[in-house]
């Protein structure tokens, strides 16, 4: 049960963060989102257990940065959301290269911490890969869907909107991810496939109406 509650919390940290970020402007959304794309891929290789599954427990992360990027379109419009995507790709991609660089330095005799690095940060090429591919395309997908609900609902139903890209771009995350860095490794993948994918869900209902509640008590600086 305490995995739980610790996901509900999670969930809501998540979600209100990005509606503070939303608050303070483009930076704050661009800042959080590349933490996000950061934090959702170095902890991926995590595993808990939550109703009495063995999952990650970044799909929080996942969802949020979606959730940051929905905002991002819905109050400052599709070319600054792209330009955060981008930028929180880039910060993603940066942080992989440096942290290679840093696992490279001899560690001195009084050191502790380099096998706990190799662990974190020296995981197969594979699964590194094909978390940071699965994740770049889901997220672009994700602000391509919500470009289209928010033109064709003129933005109204904002929890709607939300609830139909994340559902669909998290789909093509966990099945992406599922293949590209899973298949030949675990031999039910359709299990793992299902079970991922059911914690996003869970994710981005807890995690939608959150963000469209703060949202009213925080007006974005433009």
């Amino acid at each position: 049960m305490i995995n739980e509650l610790i996901f509900l919390f999670h969930c809501l940290i998540v979600s209100l963060l990005a509606t503070i970020a939303l608050k303070y402007g483009q930076l704050a959304l661009a800042s959080l989102a590349g933490l996000y794309a950061i934090l959702a891929n170095l902890f991926v290789f995590k595993q808990a257990l939550l109703l009495t599954l063995c999952v990650t427990c970044t799909d929080a992360y996942s969802v949020g940065s979606g959730i940051v990027l929905n905002l991002t379109q819905e109050y400052f419009g599709p070319k600054i959301a792209r330009q955060i995507l981008y930028l929180s790709l880039a910060a993603l991609l940066i942080f992989v290269i440096l942290a290679q660089i840093q696992l490279y330095y001899l560690p001195a005799p009084s050191d502790f911490s380099q096998a706990a690095y190799l662990n974190i940060l020296g995981q197969t090429p594979r699964i590194l890969c094909a978390s940071l591919l699965s994740f770049a395309i889901s997220q672009n997908l994700d602000r391509i869907l919500y470009s289209y609900f928010q033109q064709k609902f003129t933005h109204k139903f904002f929890i709607l909107r939300n609830y139909s890209s994340l559902l669909i771009s998290q789909l093509v995350d966990t099945g992406l991810f599922t293949i590209l860095g899973l298949a030949g490794v675990f031999s039910n993948l359709w299990d793992i496939f299902i079970f991922s994918y059911l914690i996003k869900i869970i994710t981005i209902i807890i995690s939608v109406p959150v963000v469209s509640f703060c949202k009213k008590y925080l007006q974005p600086k433009t």
